[in-house]
């Protein structure tokens, strides 16, 4: 009887450890899917802002910088930088927002 006891002891702790296993994946599942709409989100948001950043480069700065910032940039046109610094820009203000709200979180709990 003792040893159907530690059986049903032992399948108790694997399920309440499959259980557990089970929610953390759960939560990983969780964690990618938001940060890939984040993601997605910062790509799209990005194309209007780096097309305001192009038009005011565009004309605010004379013809011979442009004609630098090219031959800088190896012939990569102009508003594809503008796009990348906008991710960039987009991706980095998430972030900083992400870790003052889970300050807040911290100290209000």
């Amino acid at each position: 009887m003792s040893q159907a006891n530690s059986i049903a002891a032992l399948q108790k702790e694997a399920q309440a450890e499959v259980g557990k296993f089970t929610k953390l994946l759960k939560a990983i599942q969780k964690a990618i899917s938001k940060e890939f709409l984040l993601i997605l989100m910062s790509l799209v948001l990005a194309i209007p802002i780096s097309y305001f950043i192009y038009l005011i480069l565009v004309d605010w700065l004379g013809e011979p910088v442009l004609e630098q910032l090219e031959e800088l940039t190896d012939e990569v046109p102009l508003f594809m930088w503008c796009y990348a610094i906008a991710v960039g820009g987009c991706y980095f203000s998430r972030m900083v927002f992400s870790a003052i709200q889970s300050i807040t979180k911290k100290q209000s709990s």
